[in-house]
């Protein structure tokens, strides 16, 4: 038998002919009709991670990768977009997916139209490490490459905000809504740092834009806060009905909304949002307590007070629950208890100037010289929640 150089191996190998697994048609790579095909799926990823629909991309370039595996664009393109996909989307770069995204990026090292994506998720992989030197390093190269790149002006929007750089967060946000006025992370984010300005009127009119892009219960509940600090409670409380809808494993809606309703006096519908919210969180504190107020205040004093104390215990530094749990107590005549419960909520509130007024009566039921108020002032409603 008549032995085969090596070279003619190598390239029997690497042919652009393959027989298709279950046997059926062999399809040569090389082929004009295959050639067009990966052509238009390569087409069709282009558009689609222009359009930052990486899901579509993705099924593109997995069916040109079948009509031709070994393809070196074919590969590239998908390494593109691994690039993109990171550099958009942030949840995606993780410890398992660094390997293949270092590598993706060590490969397009000299593509210069993915200079700025490039850089950006260089920036992510070192943030992964904790290489925060590296990261800044990587992420000033992403915005001299592009100053309008609107993924990398989000990251040093978070960076500054973590750092306490309040407004220049807010400018890189800015920044950021005016490089794409319509994207949703970028609305949102910049929404929430005008919240944290106490800029609520602005912070509203991005939400509103955001809604308008795209229905999320994150925006709701950022236009939720919003309202409630320009006084539109009633509006507020629609906003977090509709983000119960949409995010119904959600316990954040439900416990503010609960607080909405129990601030309307809207005692069962606020109830109701809060043993929705226990059953999704049994053990946080802050649920625990405002179902408690809320019972407290339908003068349920037994559930009150099994509520109060699941609070303490799940936050052993919280001393509201202890001052309502002794006013339930004292109200069923368990004066002992309730006694103790003064003495918990008199050393956990020490030193809180906040708590004077209230530790002073506390001190007064404790001597036997005050009667315990009738009507329990309840926790207010959290802030909103910052978007990654």
């Amino acid at each position: 038998m008549r032995r085969l150089p090596l070279l003619a191996v190598l390239f029997s190998l690497t042919a652009g002919c393959q027989q298709a697994s279950p046997p059926g048609p062999v399809v040569c790579a090389d082929a004009p009709e295959t050639v067009a095909a990966i052509d238009a799926h390569l087409t069709r990823a282009d558009v689609a991670l222009a359009a930052t629909d990486f899901a579509r991309a993705f099924v593109a370039l997995e069916l040109a990768t079948e009509l031709s595996p070994r393809s070196p664009r074919v590969q590239l393109a998908h390494q593109r977009a691994l690039v993109l996909r990171a550099a958009a989307r942030p949840q995606v770069v993780t410890e398992d997916a660094a390997p293949a995204l270092s590598y993706a990026v060590e490969l397009l090292a000299d593509a210069s139209d993915l200079a700025a994506p490039r850089h950006l998720v260089s920036a992510r992989l070192a943030l992964l490490t904790g290489a925060g030197d590296r990261a800044n390093a990587e992420l000033t190269a992403a915005l001299e490459a592009d100053d309008s790149y609107a993924p990398a002006l989000l990251l040093k929007a978070q960076l500054l905000r973590a750092g306490g750089d309040s407004l220049g967060a807010v400018a890189a946000y800015e920044a950021a809504v005016k490089a794409a006025p319509e994207d949703v992370t970028a609305l949102n984010n910049a929404a929430v740092a005008y919240l944290e300005l106490g800029r609520a009127k602005d912070a509203l009119a991005l939400i509103e834009r955001a809604l308008k892009q795209q229905d999320t219960a994150p925006a709701h509940i950022n236009a939720a806060d919003a309202l409630v600090r320009l006084g539109r409670k009633a509006e507020a409380i629609e906003h977090l009905r509709r983000a119960t809808t949409l995010a119904p494993q959600e316990a954040l809606p439900l416990r503010q909304l609960g607080a909405l309703l129990q601030d309307a006096g809207d005692l069962d519908g606020a109830a109701a949002a809060l043993e929705r919210a226990r059953i999704l969180v049994p053990g946080d504190a802050w649920t625990a307590f405002n179902l408690g107020v809320v019972r407290q205040t339908q003068e349920r004093d037994e559930e009150a007070v099994s509520l109060f104390i699941t609070a303490m215990e799940s936050d052993p530094k919280a001393y509201a629950p202890a001052y309502h749990l002794a006013v339930s107590l004292l109200r069923m005549g368990d004066n002992q208890r309730a006694a103790l419960a003064l003495k918990q909520y008199l050393a956990r509130s020490e030193g809180v100037a906040a708590e004077d007024s209230r530790r002073a009566d506390a001190k007064k039921l404790l001597e036997g010289g005050s009667s315990p108020p009738p009507t329990p002032t309840p926790a207010p409603p959290g802030g909103g929640d910052f978007i990654p």
